[in-house]
């Protein structure tokens, strides 16, 4: 079940993809910065990894046996807060 009184607005796993992409993020520019990697290849590798996170959200979320309105929104509201 997914449901506005089960969690807050930005739940633990929202702040640790931020954290974690914020890392991956550094990585890769410096991967760039380094000449080890061209800026299309980072580019690239950010676009899979964030689709990939969303994906698995996604599929995560629509294994879940019921959802309520309010929790869907709250789901809405998690995918934009980690594509950002």
């Amino acid at each position: 079940s997914w449901d506005v009184e089960d969690g807050q607005t930005e739940p633990e796993y929202v702040s640790l993809c931020d954290k974690e992409f914020t890392l991956f993020a550094a990585r890769l520019e410096d991967a760039v910065n380094r000449s080890l990697i061209q800026r299309h290849t980072a580019d690239l590798l950010w676009k899979m990894g964030v689709q990939f996170c969303i994906e698995q959200f996604v599929e995560g979320a629509a294994r879940l046996p019921t959802c309520s309105d309010g929790g869907r929104a709250l789901m809405n509201l998690h995918v934009t807060q980690i594509q950002h």
